[in-house]
């Protein structure tokens, strides 16, 4: 048995300088604080608008910047993802040093800057999708990365309104409008009567894509000049009113 000269003098147990709850990822984050509170080197990537809306035929920059403790050049890697998709590479760079060939459908239309930023010329419909860029330094622990969403379109037409007559008898039913336009990606349609905007109440109604005005029953007070309205990401057009007539029974 031990004396209590020596029980005193056993060392003291030892704990650890982490809390036990801790996960694994949790303790590793902790370890990489450095003790004077300083995080280790890493990339901090940003960007001032995660949605970049273009135009077909017209070019879209895909701006980002980072910060870095280091004053090695990075390396810079961006891939366009679609749903169901695999990624695809768009372009590495070190710096703005293109890394290899580019795939044809990118050859001529890329440009890279310092920052990190990737601008595309003479947009087309397949550049559309989620953009992500990874930025990194060799002397960086961390690399750094975002994602943009980049959409293309195509301005739209102005509309017009097609209706059977321009004039109707009140008391008469199912009169319809018809709002048409013939170019323009992701339309959406609206109504005006008298220069106010329409919403469907129990006797105007509009159908589930608002590109047909349906007057239920009309009464007098539908003697007015309509117009449609025609929007997507990029483009508004109104098409030129149009007067229905109603005349009394």
């Amino acid at each position: 048995m031990k004396t209590e000269e020596e029980s005193n003098s056993a060392d003291p147990p030892t704990h650890s300088p982490y809390p036990c709850h801790l996960s694994g990822f949790q303790l590793l984050i902790l370890i990489l604080i450095l003790p004077s509170g300083s995080r280790v080197l890493g990339v901090n990537v940003s960007c001032p608008s995660p949605l970049v809306r273009g135009t077909l035929g017209g070019e879209a920059l895909l701006s980002v910047s980072y910060t870095s403790r280091s004053s090695d050049s990075p390396v810079i890697k961006w891939q366009l993802r679609r749903e169901r998709e695999k990624p695809v590479t768009v372009v590495q760079s070190i710096s703005t040093s293109i890394i290899g060939n580019l795939r044809p459908e990118y050859r001529d239309r890329i440009l890279m800057f310092d920052n990190g930023s990737l601008l595309l010329h003479s947009l087309q419909m397949s550049d559309e999708g989620a953009y992500e860029v990874e930025i990194s330094i060799t002397d960086d622990t961390f690399t750094g990365g975002k994602n943009i969403n980049l959409t293309v379109d195509v301005p739209v037409t102005r509309p017009y309104i097609q209706m059977l007559a321009s004039s109707v008898l009140e008391l008469s039913e199912l009169f319809h409008l018809h709002c048409s336009h013939d170019n323009g990606t992701k339309p959406t349609y609206s109504w005006q009567k008298g220069g106010q905007v329409l919403a469907n109440d129990s006797r105007l109604q509009l159908s589930h894509d608002q590109k047909v005005l349906t007057i239920l029953r009309v009464v007098m007070s539908d003697d007015d000049v309509y117009s449609c309205v025609v929007d997507n990401p990029i483009s508004s057009m109104r098409s030129l009113p149009v007067k229905l007539t109603v005349y009394s029974r």
